[in-house]
């Protein structure tokens, strides 16, 4: 059950952020990572709903500022940022 949901909460957060082709092997990774993010904090037979949220939460967050890193790096204008 737990996974179930961390994939659902991954399944948002990466089909915003990636295209559908790189969509299946973010949310592989992203569970492995959500799962040992998890796990390293909580007996894994003390895992709840709300932990496996919270970190799936938290690798979309890092994905997110991946993809923000590797932009600035490419030269696409990130917004907000002015080199005047």
């Amino acid at each position: 059950m737990v996974l179930v949901v961390a994939l659902g909460v991954l399944a948002d957060l990466v089909a915003i952020l990636l295209d559908p082709p790189l969509l299946v092997l973010a949310l592989a990774l992203g569970m492995l990572l959500a799962m040992r993010e998890v796990s390293e904090h909580v007996p894994t037979n003390r895992l709840t709903v709300d932990d496996a949220r919270d970190a799936a939460r938290i690798v979309g967050l890092h994905i997110a500022t991946t993809l923000d890193n590797r932009r600035d790096a490419v030269g696409t204008p990130v917004p907000g940022r002015s080199l005047h």
